[in-house]
């Protein structure tokens, strides 16, 4: 729906708005990719109707996920979509976008015209890495609104899952370096690193948060519950034992890093959706895999032994 934050071109709204102290002077208020909610709603109908696909759409800017609320209800008024909805790293937060998305999860929200919208499972998901790669950065192109930066505390009060994600390969797909940067939110300044600070500290996640933001929550968020998502043993996101320091208080650690890692992009995506294979043909494909598993071939009369060389 709009572009980079950072790259100058997300779409934003008063209060936000980009300012002539850093490196986006000039943008003001950033750009859509599209001309309106209308458009974005015409392009996605069709699919929506279908009632088989998996929304995503990519809104940095407060203007943009307001945009991408006004779609996504307008959708759901039309032919209910049983399936969750994920805004991509909905960056510049207001509480306002908080409330909006709460009515929508709630199924209270009610259109400018007075509309009653069906219940929608609306999800958020973060580039928390927004926080300590460009933090600084933020401050001087959008001033007191950065604090906002992924406004967990606002998701938090109002009730929205959020999951954490690197966008790779905007920063490094590192989980525990996720979980660090959304306990601790802290910032350093480039090129020396001499300059760090806490920004948005009421935002910041619990730890329990945030490791259910990089296991149950992504998996829900795709329908992958049943298979990942919970850390018990034996299943496939049971997460090895590790020790990070997160304490908001003792200035950074960066425990998975020699030094802080260097920015290494930028990466912007319009919008995408994955069409949802039903679990039979999930089972039925693991089977046929199984099936033609050496292990499980007959073997004739006077064959070779299978026992693996050494």
């Amino acid at each position: 729906m709009d572009g980079s934050t950072q790259g100058c071109t997300a779409q934003l709204a008063p209060p936000s708005r980009y300012r002539d102290t850093g490196h986006c002077k000039g943008e003001n208020e950033g750009r859509s990719n599209y001309k309106s909610p209308k458009d974005i709603a015409d392009s996605l109908r069709g699919l929506w109707r279908t009632r088989g696909w998996r929304f995503q759409l990519h809104a940095n800017g407060n203007e943009a996920q307001q945009w991408a609320v006004d779609v996504i209800a307008e959708l759901q008024r039309e032919r209910v979509n049983p399936h969750p909805v994920l805004f991509i790293h909905h960056t510049v937060g207001t509480e306002d976008v908080a409330r909006k998305l709460s009515s929508l999860r709630e199924g209270t929200y009610v259109t400018s015209d007075g509309a009653a919208v069906p219940r929608v499972d609306a999800r958020v998901t973060h580039l928390i890495g927004h926080v300590a790669y460009w933090g600084d950065s933020f401050e001087r192109i959008l001033g007191a609104e950065a604090r906002n930066l992924d406004p967990i505390g606002f998701e938090r009060r109002h009730g929205i899952p959020f999951s954490l994600h690197s966008d790779s390969t905007v920063t490094p797909p590192r989980p525990l370096w996720f979980v660090e940067q959304a306990v601790t939110r802290r910032t350093w300044a480039y090129p020396d690193f001499k300059k760090s600070y806490v920004l948005g500290p009421e935002h910041a996640a619990t730890v329990e948060e945030a490791l259910r933001a990089i296991t149950l929550e992504p998996a829900r968020q795709h329908e992958l519950e049943a298979w990942l998502g919970a850390p018990r043993g034996g299943t496939a996101s049971a997460p090895a034992r590790r020790t990070a320091r997160v304490s908001p208080s003792s200035g950074p650690s960066w425990p998975l890093f020699t030094n802080p890692p260097p920015s290494t992009g930028l990466l912007s995506v319009l919008y995408f959706a994955a069409r949802l294979p039903s679990r039979p043909s999930l089972i039925s494909r693991r089977e046929r895999v199984a099936a033609t598993a050496p292990s499980a071939r007959r073997r004739e009369p006077g064959s070779q032994s299978s026992k693996p060389m050494n």
